[in-house]
This record gives C-alpha cells, structure tokens and sequence, in this order.
C-alpha cells in the first residue's frame, strides 16, 4: 500500500507545480502584509480540523475559506498556503494513516486551490468583480464549483491508483453526487471575503471573521460527524446482519422461520438438504406441518 501511496505523490506533485507555476507567472496583483496570511493560514489549518472523520466527503469548510481568499489573495499565494497548512492533527494520532497520507492529502487540496485561482485569473483579467453584486456571488458560485471539480479529480486519481477500480465505481460507492452544499457555501463565502476587507469591528476585519466563521465551522463539524455516526451505525448494522446470516448458513443444523400459516420464508442450507430440497426457493414451496406427523 505504501508504493502506491508514492505512486499517488509521485502523480499528484508535478500536477500541483505545473499549476503553481500558471499561478506565478500570470499574477494577480493584491496588497499582502504578515498578519492577513498568519490569519487565513490559522483558519486553513482551523478548516481541516473541524472536517469530519470520513475520507470520502467532499464538504469540508476548506472550500469556503479557500473561495474566500481569492478574492484577498494573489491566487498563487491561496494555492502554497493551503498545500503548506492544510495539516490534519489525526495523520499524528490515527493507526495506519501514515505520511504519505498525510502528504497526499496536502497535494489535493494544493492542486484543488491552485486549480480554483487559474479559473478565478482568468475571470479577473477578462471583467472588473465587484464583491457585493450579483457578479461578485456568480464569481463565488463558479469557484466553489472549480474547487470541487479539481478536489473530486485528484481525490478519483488517488484512489484510482491506490483500490484499481473504475472510476464510476468508485463515484458510486463514494456517494459523490451533485454538490449542492457546495453552492450553497458560495455566498457566505463571498460575504466573509467582504467583511474581511470592510471592517466593521474594531478596524481589522479578522474580528468579524472570526465571529461569523467559527460558529460555521462548529455547525459544519457537528452535522458532518452527526452524519457520519448515522452512517457508520448503518454500517455496522448491515455488517453484522451479514455475520449474523453467515454463522446461521453455516450450521449443521437446520434453522427455518415461517408465516403464521405454517409457510417457510427463510431457511439454512442444512434444512435444504434435510428435506431434500435443491434450493430455498424450492423449499419456501413447503408448509412446515409437512414436517411433522399426524396424530
């Protein structure tokens, strides 16, 4: 598993550079100074940490702070801060998940942000954006959707590489369907990018961020894991459910359940053959007091 995780980095990183590289050479110019980039490199960091714990969820609260800085950001710096600290705590606590994980998973999103400030370039070199117009949410709305196009890609390759699957198969047993939370992100988005820039408290408009952002991380972190607990319990109802049929298939002796009027609707394979029968199918044709002698 760990060679293909390579193969994954090996994949992953000149794709991330070719598109940095896009970035750095057609620029976008935007005033930067230290505290902006601690600031937003803290939330990259604050977005990965509330995410839930499944790997295969795309609606992380990453997109919406990534959405948000492009439009305070030169998009190439977006794309290093968010390969640089999009660090998960649980790649240092969780057994079997490992650095290349942990490294691949930088790349993503890497090439996720990158991805997104190509596109939002070449919106901002062909029209003027005005954050506060109906122009301004269709910008945001396109590169939520940008991120999750490019996020969706480099996830489908990684795992195309690691499980050698197809790629529909994997779409289908992931659940990635049309991301409409993703759209719906894409306006608070746009309005943090503009309190950020407008202040409104105390003249550094990190203090409104951080009262409207951190209660949306929490909401999002309590409903994605309140999500994923459903699901896993589901999980592991259908798992044992199947252990359970299993262990009754499996016994040499045999087990059967019936309708009120006496009609078997499920039985072991040892019953099949006790009453020579050739399959349940045949043996659900038989009333159990056939069993039994009269008195």
């Amino acid at each position: 598993m760990s060679n293909k995780k390579l193969v994954v980095t090996l994949l992953l990183t000149p794709v991330y550079l070719i598109l940095l590289v896009i970035l750095v050479v057609f620029p976008i110019e935007q005033p930067i100074n230290w505290i902006d980039i601690l600031f937003w490199s803290a939330l990259i960091f604050l977005s990965i940490t509330t995410q839930s714990e499944t790997a295969d969820m795309l609606i992380t609260p990453i997109d919406a702070v990534v959405v948000a800085m492009m439009f305070i950001f030169p998009p190439w710096l977006v794309a290093l801060l968010v390969l640089i600290f999009s660090i998960n705590p649980r790649a240092f606590t969780k057994h079997g998940y490992g650095w290349q994980t942990e490294v691949n998973n930088h790349l993503i999103y890497g090439i996720a942000a990158a991805g997104t400030g190509i596109v939002y370039s070449v919106i901002y070199d062909q029209t003027s954006i005005e954050l506060g117009s109906l122009g301004g949410i269709l910008v945001a709305v396109i590169l939520m959707m940008t991120f999750y196009l490019f996020n969706l890609a480099a996830i489908s390759l990684a795992f195309i590489i690691r499980q050698k699957k197809p790629l529909r198969q994997i779409l289908r047993r992931n659940d990635y369907g049309f991301p409409f939370m993703n759209l719906l992100a894409a306006p608070p988005s746009l309005l943090v990018a503009i309190i950020y820039q407008e202040p409104i408290l105390l003249d550094w408009g990190g203090w409104s961020v951080i009262l409207f952002v951190l209660p949306m991380f929490y909401a999002q972190h309590l409903t994605t894991s309140s999500s994923y607990q459903i699901r896993l319990a589901n999980q592991k109802l259908i798992t044992n459910e199947r252990s359970h049929q299993a262990m009754i298939q499996n016994l040499p002796v045999g087990i059967y359940r019936t309708t009120e009027d006496g009609w078997v609707i499920n039985g072991n394979q040892a019953l099949v053959e006790m009453v020579g029968c050739t399959s349940l199918e045949e043996l659900m044709k038989i009333n159990v007091a056939n069993f039994y002698l009269s008195k």
